[in-house]
This record gives structure tokens, C-alpha cells and sequence, in this order.
């Protein structure tokens, strides 16, 4: 069990660490106003929780098991309905294209080292 809340206290630490990467990315690289950077994050912040959704439902690497067809749709929908939200400023302001994927790019790099993260501290913890 101590094993269990170590590894969940260091996965919400590399959480926070990858939606700070991606706010100083949008504020550094992409000079966003306060308004751009509250959509970069929902954004950002939806993005992940899909990500991070095929992260913990697995204890080997995340690729090591199919995912359900529901759970694969849902997460293709969710992103196909908040790509054109935040790109052509439905309902929150609009942020670039460029942003956006780079968002999702910071986002599949994290999951790969996370997962792999998981595993080392998975085996070394006994989890």
C-alpha cells in the first residue's frame, strides 16, 4: 500500500510538471495573453486526461494491452470536439494551430516517459 501512495504522489508531481512545461511554452514561445493561456490549459488539461487515462489503466507499458473500443471512440471524440473549439474560438478564445500541436506534441512525449517512469517505479516499489 505505501508503495501505491508513493507512486501516485510522484505521477501527481509529473503531472504538475507537464502542464507547467506547456504553460511556459505558451507563454515564452507563443507570448499568449492570460485569456490564451486559460484555453492553452483546459486544453492542455483535456488533452492529458486522455493521455494519462491509458497511462493508469495499465501496469505494464500502456501499449501493452488493447484499450475498449468505447474507451478509444471516447477519447478521439473528445479531442476532435475540442481541437475546432479552441482553434476557431467557439466559446473560449482562440489559440494558433501551432499551439495546439505543440500542446499535443508535449503531451505524447510526457506519456511515453511517464509510462516508463511508472514502470521503473512499479518494479522498484513492488506495486
Amino acid at each position: 500500500m505505501k508503495g501505491l501512495i508513493i507512486s501516485s504522489l510522484l505521477f501527481g508531481l509529473l503531472f504538475a510538471i507537464e502542464d507547467l512545461v506547456i504553460a511556459l511554452i505558451a507563454v515564452k514561445l507563443f507570448n499568449c495573453t492570460l485569456e490564451q493561456l486559460q484555453t492553452v490549459m483546459m486544453f492542455a488539461l483535456v488533452i492529458n486526461t486522455q493521455m494519462r487515462i491509458f497511462i493508469v489503466r495499465e501496469r505494464r507499458h500502456f501499449w501493452s494491452s488493447i484499450p475498449s473500443k468505447i474507451l478509444i471512440i471516447v477519447s478521439i471524440i473528445t479531442i476532435l470536439l475540442f481541437v475546432p473549439m479552441v482553434v476557431f474560438e467557439f466559446i473560449v478564445p482562440a489559440i494558433s494551430i501551432y499551439l495546439v500541436l505543440a500542446t499535443i506534441g508535449v503531451a505524447i512525449i510526457s506519456m511515453f516517459v511517464i509510462d516508463f517512469i511508472k514502470r521503473i517505479l512499479f518494479k522498484t516499489l513492488k506495486v
